[in-house]
């Protein structure tokens, strides 16, 4: 699991973490390729974005790097039909 602090925190100024198994990391930029969606999120949805975003990409000729990966935002307590998602990859 990740969390984005906002761009005012840099390496030297965000808030310490109260437990140990918090580690802070700064990440250099990169060019991330997404597909969005809103709703419940299952095995074969984050296939099917997987696979769509995937062949958009070989379409484009643009070449992935690395794996994909899921990005969610929200609180646990919005209901599923409001929650937000990506399925994102580097690109180069």
């Amino acid at each position: 699991m990740a969390f984005v602090l906002p761009e005012e925190f840099t390496s030297t100024k965000p808030p310490a973490p109260l437990s140990e198994d918090v580690v802070l990391q700064t990440l250099s930029p990169r060019r991330i390729a997404v597909v969005k969606f809103r709703g419940s999120i299952s095995d074969a949805i984050i296939s099917h974005k997987r696979s769509y975003l995937e062949q958009f990409l070989n379409s484009h000729d643009y070449i992935r790097k690395g794996t994909f990966f899921r990005l969610s935002y929200g609180p646990p307590w919005v209901p599923d039909f409001l929650k937000r998602h990506e399925i994102a990859t580097r690109i180069e």
